[in-house]
């Protein structure tokens, strides 16, 4: 049986570990106060991204707010189908199917991850983090190409004086299986910017509690 709770521990340490390291961070971009950074990822060969912005709203609400994975589907326009396989307090399987891209040129991509939620008062935090697993109800079939998610999250952390206001470090590296790997590096950094994006809007128009 799996050990899910394993796996999410370890995509805990690891999100911790690349908060703690500044070192080797190149910056990339800034978009609209969304600072976007990377550096070769540790696990595969590819890409970690590191993201850096602030969302109106208070840690705790933001937190509230990505506990609910019906909202995954609606905020990222790249995702095609997201189910739950299990779920278990703080700790849930899902299994994410996104669209085809570049005009069709790009498959669709299937993932099964567990993700879990976690209040670290040691890091004055709240976390959400995911890494990859296999689920017996999913084995891998011909009609998707199964990416992996390398562990992955983001720690809220409150803005000194500003209480309703939240910074947020994001961390993410998945292998979609596609080559060659510069067309991925060339159009991975506008997706994660598009889906902050997406959040920060609804979240910044004061919709967080009515979406």
């Amino acid at each position: 049986m799996t050990d899910y709770r394993a796996l999410a521990d370890t995509a805990l340490e690891k999100v911790l570990s690349y908060a703690s390291d500044e070192t080797g961070w190149i910056f990339h971009k800034n978009t609209d106060g969304i600072k976007l950074y990377y550096r070769p990822s540790p696990e595969f060969n590819g890409i970690l991204y590191k993201t850096d912005f602030i969302f109106n709203a208070s840690p705790k609400n933001v937190y509230d707010f990505t506990r609910d994975m019906g909202l995954l589907q609606k905020l990222n326009n790249n995702i095609e189908e997201t189910q739950i396989l299990e779920m278990m307090d703080d700790l849930a399987v899902t299994r994410v199917v996104s669209a085809s891209q570049l005009m069709g040129l790009v498959s669709p991509r299937e993932f099964i991850n567990v993700i879990s939620w976690k209040e670290i008062p040691e890091h004055n935090a709240y976390t959400v983090y995911h890494n990859n697993v296999e689920h017996a109800s999913y084995p891998i079939v011909p009609e998707f190409v199964r990416g992996t998610t390398y562990p992955s999250g983001r720690l809220l952390y409150p803005v000194e004086g500003e209480p309703n206001k939240c910074r947020v470090i994001g961390f993410s590296q998945s292998d979609i299986k596609l080559s060659p790997q510069t067309l991925v590096d060339k159009f991975t950094p506008g997706m994660i910017i598009g889906h902050i994006k997406k959040t920060m809007k609804l979240i910044n128009t004061g919709q967080l509690c009515k979406a």
